[in-house]
């Protein structure tokens, strides 16, 4: 071995150690006095003659390859302790998958890499979808779909395995997708409260429960939520000129701890908005993450930046995390069972009835509209898993349209009736008993007409395609603890009377007094009446008209 070889052995022989390539032109520049050039061919020679090994086709800092101990695999280990300096998009999409249990969705890769959306030859970055086919090469990560609601996963294959198809990946991504819907189901609270308090103005564009893959984009980078702000602090010509909006960006994290990685990919994000046009100054981004817990030291770090943010115990009392908890609990409890029996649905009922007292005993019910609706959509699916006996509920079920793949709706409960031969697509509404749904149209969501006129007929249309069932016996019927208008019902009641699209167990339609009725007198209710205050948890804080 010649005195270059052992040069290099030995300065590798730590396998930890790890250096870029101009690091260790340098080293030998200066060992052995010899030009860059030269070193640069000693370099290729040893890897060749496989004295050293070479991070190719990984290449880091400018764009430069990394060199290791020859014996040392390029695995997780090896890029996290190349990345974490010389490439920080890489190391936080790493270390995020290590903190997730081996999964995360494209959407939160696109964030945590700080990647562009839309416009991607604007910016000076390394392509995601690069690193990802790399990573993939080696056996490092696989990029794979979910076949139900057709969102994207990049998943951490552990001990090389390849898991694609496998009941574990189904797992594993059954359970991210949770989290990803805990992450946005305080979205429209939070967002509610900075309305309310004068933060942002009422035009909000954020990521969705029915699709949480799918953020808000900003100036082609994704963020949870963005809207803008008139509230630019007070000058001496404030109410006398017309003053440039303020862009607002926002973070929400709650199922997992607020870290670094976090906070470094959304300041880049927030960055890259800040100069994304040819004007002469940044322009004005007020950014504000929302977390449910945080390292301290990355808290100081946002207060140094100036960057607003709030716990969410702080706005929404601390008694959250003890809802967020049932609330979790009770959602496997659901997920894990086939068919909802009595003594599951007595369990689920039980959490939701604590949940709805402890959120009324902190005096946020009002600051917790939206998941107080989730709640009542959660416990009416436990309600109807046993009003349809040993029927097969599917619950947040997303389809896209047949007509336009790139549309999809969630759909809150999907009934199969064997006994009476029909499919039965319910909507949930869980809205203040004051509340009136209109007839509205197609373009309005939430109204009448945009479920049995749009979303309604996506399903029918996905299941005469994808079951044995015929159109004629795919059902529709919208339940709801608010009331309809005039107009509304008696639309209502000409569907509810032409049976095509009426079930065999119930109305087309229940609203509160109606809903109330059907609880208190159904035959197949009357087992969980008498073991669960279900109806009565229903009265108190959903039917019974406010005084």
């Amino acid at each position: 071995m010649n005195k270059y070889n052992k040069f290099l052995t030995d300065l590798f022989r730590e396998h930890s150690n790890v250096l870029v390539a101009h690091d260790l032109i340098e080293k030998l520049v200066t060992q052995f006095e010899v030009t860059d050039n030269y070193a640069r061919q000693l370099i290729s020679r040893a890897v060749k003659e496989k004295i050293i090994k070479s991070s190719e086709p990984f290449s880091f800092e400018k764009r430069q390859y990394f060199y290791m101990n020859e014996k040392r695999s390029i695995d997780v280990k090896a890029l996290l302790d190349i990345s974490k300096k010389y490439r920080k998009p890489l190391y936080r999409l790493l270390t995020l998958l290590s903190r997730t249990g081996g999964i995360c969705s494209y959407y939160e890769a696109v964030k945590i890499t700080a990647t562009p959306m839309t416009n991607k030859e604007k910016y000076r970055v390394i392509s995601l979808e690069d690193d990802i086919k790399r990573l993939n090469d080696h056996k490092i990560i696989k990029k794979v779909e979910d076949k139900e609601t057709g969102i994207p996963f990049l998943v951490l294959l552990q001990d090389q395995m390849d898991i694609e198809d496998s009941s574990v990946l189904r797992q594993k991504i059954k359970a991210h997708l949770a989290n990803m819907k805990r992450d946005v189901m305080f979205i429209n609270d939070i967002i509610r409260w900075l309305v309310n308090h004068g933060f942002i103005s009422d035009k909000v564009s954020y990521r969705r429960k029915d699709n949480p893959n799918l953020g808000a984009i900003r100036n082609d980078f994704p963020f949870d939520a963005t809207t803008i702000s008139k509230t630019t602090g007070f000058n001496i010509n404030t109410g006398k000129i017309v003053e440039e909006h303020t862009i607002v960006v926002m973070e929400i994290l709650i199922y997992r701890t607020y870290e670094k990685i976090d906070l470094e990919a959304f300041f880049e994000r927030i960055q890259s908005i800040r100069h994304s046009t040819k004007q002469e100054s940044a322009r004005k981004v007020m950014p504000i993450i929302f977390y449910l817990d945080v390292d301290e030291s990355v808290r100081r770090e946002i207060n140094n930046l100036h960057i607003l943010n709030f716990s969410l115990k702080s706005i929404m009392g601390s008694n959250i995390v003890r809802v967020i908890e049932k609330y979790r609990d009770m959602k496997k409890i659901i997920d894990d069972a086939f068919i909802l029996d009595e003594e599951a649905s007595s369990s689920v009922i039980e959490k939701i009835g604590e949940s709805l007292t402890v959120i009324e005993e902190s005096g946020q019910t009002e600051n917790l509209q939206n998941l107080k609706g989730d709640l009542f959509e959660t416990l009416m699916y436990t309600v109807l898993s046993n009003l349809f006996k040993e029927a097969h509920l599917e619950h947040s079920k997303i389809i896209k349209s047949i007509d336009d793949p790139k549309k999809s709706y969630e759909f809150d409960v999907i009934v199969r009736d064997n006994n009476e031969d029909e499919i039965v697509i319910i909507e949930l509404k869980g809205l203040k008993n004051s509340t009136i749904i209109n007839l509205g149209d197609t373009s309005t969501p939430n109204s009448i007409r945009w479920f049995f006129g749009k979303t309604y007929p996506t399903a029918k249309e996905y299941y005469a395609k994808n079951s044995e069932f015929d159109k004629s016996k795919i059902k529709g019927c919208y339940i709801t603890s608010a009331n309809f208008s005039q107009e509304g019902l008696t639309k209502l009641d000409e569907l509810n009377k032409s049976n095509k699209i009426k079930p065999s167990l119930l109305d087309c339609y229940y609203d509160r007094k109606k809903l109330l009725d059907l609880l208190r007198n159904h035959i197949n209710l009357k087992s969980l009446r008498n073991k669960t205050g279900f109806v009565e948890i229903l009265e108190k804080y959903y039917l019974v008209e406010s005084k």
